[in-house]
Formats: structure tokens, C-alpha cells, sequence
């Protein structure tokens, strides 16, 4: 005697969609968990630390460095308060070779998200060149020679400031921002450190803009050129 069983349709309709369901809830867990892992972990473990480079490292430090950066790296050597621009401290942490993960190739260009003021400490004698174009404007005049003590800070010797001012056409006492740019002003704010090596209206600015905003290259003054 044969029996065949058989199951009715309607249940095997049903098993196939909670097939599915487990199926798309268990890739919905996977994505979940990949996205959670972080680039680290998925780009294998960094190089083992190399006792005899750390050795060799320690030893340049403490021949060129330790007098400005200090015995600990928090910027407090003996010839930190001779500087115009304070040793960096390495000891906060606020300074990046790079913002990718260990692992991971660095990139050619970062954005950094900081309060401008606060660039000097992060990236002193750093940058060869820096563009300003409607930063200088939205700056509380009162902070505008501070403003210059940072660039000032952050390039390094003969590094160009290559800005727009905008908007010259308005009194600097006037609501803002923006705020009224002055060029005289500028240049006394300036006054031995920076030297203007360009200063013009471009026939390259838009109609509404002409001869209302001027292009000014300065670069940085070295100390002896004092």
C-alpha cells in the first residue's frame, strides 16, 4: 500500500514567505553589522610597533626637538618662549598627520571643521598658501588683527595670503555681517608681517561685484626682514 502525503498549498505558500522574511531579515542584520564595523577592523590589524625605530626615533627627538616641543612633547621646552608661534603640543592630540583610519591611504585634501582662531595651535608654520574670500568680511572688525595673527601663524616663511576683500563699498561701522572692508586698515593691521606683493581690481569679477572687491597678495615676512 502506498500513502502519499502531500501538503496543502496553502502551506507551502506560507512556509515560502517566512523562507523570505528570515532571508531579508538576516542580509538586513548583515548590512547593519558591516556598516557597524569600523574601517579599522575591516582593514586588518596595523603594523606591529618596531622597538628599534622607536629607539632610532627617540634619539632624533631628543636631539632636535626636545628643546622647543619639550622632554614630554607638551611645547613647554626651554626655548619655547622665544617663539613667535608656540611649539605645538603633542600631548593633546589636537594635531593629525592624517583624519583616515589606520589602515586605510591617506587622502590628498582634508576639510576641517574648527573654529578659525584656533587653527595657529593645530597648524603652525604649516600651510604654503592660504585663499580668503568672504571670511575676512563676516569677521567682527574687532577680531581682524587677530584674524591676520592666525594666517600669519598657520603659513609657513614666505607663504601667500591670496585674498578678495569684499565688500569695499561699505562703511566698516555699519551692521554686518558682511562688514565693510577698509584697505588702509588692512594694511596697518599687517604692518611687519606681511608685505603686499599685488594689489588691483580684476577685470575678472562679475557686474555687481566690480570695483567692489579688490585682489591682494601678501606674503609672509621672515623674521630678519623685520
Amino acid at each position: 500500500m502506498n500513502l502519499t502525503v502531500t501538503k496543502p498549498k496553502h502551506m507551502e505558500m506560507t512556509m515560502t514567505k517566512n523562507h523570505n522574511y528570515i532571508k531579508h531579515l538576516f542580509l538586513s542584520f548583515l548590512a547593519v553589522v558591516l556598516i557597524a564595523v569600523p574601517g579599522t577592523a575591516l582593514a586588518g590589524m596595523p603594523d606591529p610597533i618596531k622597538t628599534e625605530l622607536l629607539e632610532k626615533g627617540k634619539k632624533v627627538y631628543f636631539k632636535r626637538c626636545v628643546w622647543c616641543h619639550g622632554v614630554e612633547g607638551g611645547g613647554d621646552g626651554p626655548s619655547a618662549d622665544r617663539l613667535f608661534t608656540r611649539p605645538r603640543n603633542f600631548i593633546q592630540g589636537t594635531f593629525k598627520i592624517r583624519w583616515t583610519d589606520s589602515g586605510e591611504l591617506p587622502l590628498d585634501i582634508n576639510l576641517v571643521n574648527q573654529d578659525i582662531f584656533n587653527l595657529n595651535k593645530s597648524y603652525p608654520c604649516f600651510f604654503d598658501l592660504v585663499f580668503e574670500y568672504t571670511c575676512f568680511c563676516a569677521i567682527d572688525p574687532a577680531r581682524r588683527k587677530e584674524y591676520f595673527d592666525v594666517v600669519h601663524g598657520i603659513l609657513k616663511n614666505d607663504g601667500l595670503l591670496f585674498a578678495i576683500f569684499i565688500p569695499l563699498d561699505k562703511d566698516i561701522n555699519r551692521d554686518g555681517p558682511p562688514f565693510g572692508v577698509n584697505l588702509e586698515q588692512i594694511e596697518n593691521m599687517i604692518s611687519g608681517k606681511f608685505k603686499i606683493l599685488e594689489k588691483n581690481f580684476s577685470n575678472l569679477s562679475i557686474e555687481p561685484r566690480k570695483n567692489r572687491e579688490k585682489l591682494v597678495i601678501l606674503q609672509k615676512m621672515r623674521a630678519n626682514e623685520n
